[in-house]
C-alpha cells in the first residue's frame, strides 16, 4: 500500500499581538525600533526639544526678542534675517505644538526614511521647508498688496516649526504607497495648509506656527 501521508510543513509565522491592557508599551516598542532605524528623524527630535529647552521656548516659543531672528515671515525677512526659513525649523509656537510635531515626527519620519533614504529624506524636508515658507510669504505679500482681507490679519505673524517640510516630504514619500493611499496622503497635505490659510486664517497654513511679531497691533 502507497503511503499517502501529506508531508509535514512548517506551520505559519504568527506575528505576536498585544495583550489586553499592554496595547500602549507594543506600540512604543513599535515605534522605538523604527527609530532606531531613523537617524536624520532622532537628531531633529533632538535638537528641536534640546534647542527649545535652552532658549525656553518650550511653554510659549520663542521669546518676543529672539522670535524675529529665528522665525520666518513678512517683519523677519524685511529685515534682513535671510536665514530664517531654515531656523524656523527648529522652534515651535508652545508646548502643544512641540507635542504634536514631536509625535509627527516620531511617526513620520522613520516611515520617510526607511522609503527615500535619510539623504534624500534631510533633502527633501529641508528644500521643502525654505521653498514652502518663501512661498507663503509670498502669497501673504501678494494678498496685501491685492488688499485681501485675510492677509491683513496676518501679515505680521511669524511663523516657526517644520511642518511645512514635513507636507513637502509627505507629498514626495505619496509616490512610494498604493494609489489609494498616495490620494489620501495627498489630499491632507493640500487640504490642511490651505484650511488653516483660508479660513483659520494663520500664516500656519502659508509657514509654519504663527506667532505675532513683537510690537504688532493688539488684535493682529
Amino acid at each position: 500500500m502507497t503511503d499517502r501521508t501529506a508531508p509535514v510543513t512548517d506551520p505559519a509565522p504568527v506575528r505576536p499581538r498585544p495583550q489586553d491592557g499592554g496595547r500602549a508599551p507594543w506600540l512604543l516598542a513599535v515605534l522605538a525600533a523604527q527609530l532606531r532605524r531613523a537617524p536624520l528623524t532622532l537628531a531633529l527630535l533632538a535638537a528641536l526639544w534640546v534647542v527649545g529647552a535652552a532658549t525656553g521656548s518650550l511653554g510659549t516659543g520663542p521669546s518676543p526678542a529672539l522670535l524675529p531672528n529665528v522665525g520666518v515671515g513678512i517683519p523677519s525677512l524685511a529685515a534682513g534675517h535671510w536665514w530664517t526659513p531654515v531656523s524656523s525649523l527648529f522652534w515651535c509656537s508652545g508646548i502643544g505644538s512641540y507635542v504634536v510635531t514631536g509625535l509627527l515626527l516620531a511617526v513620520f519620519g522613520p516611515f520617510a526614511e526607511l522609503r527615500l533614504g535619510t539623504a534624500v529624506t534631510a533633502a527633501v524636508l529641508l528644500g521643502g521647508q525654505v521653498a514652502g515658507t518663501l512661498l507663503g510669504t509670498a502669497a501673504v505679500r501678494v494678498g496685501v498688496a491685492a488688499g485681501l482681507g485675510w492677509t491683513q490679519e496676518i501679515q505680521d505673524q511669524i511663523a516657526v516649526g517644520p511642518t511645512i517640510g514635513l507636507f513637502a516630504l509627505g507629498g514626495v514619500v505619496s509616490y512610494r504607497l498604493t494609489v489609494l493611499w498616495r490620494r489620501r496622503l495627498r489630499l491632507v497635505v493640500v487640504l490642511v495648509p490651505l484650511v488653516l490659510m483660508l479660513y483659520v486664517g494663520h500664516l500656519q497654513g502659508c509657514s509654519g506656527s504663527p506667532r505675532p511679531s513683537p510690537g504688532s497691533p493688539p488684535g493682529r
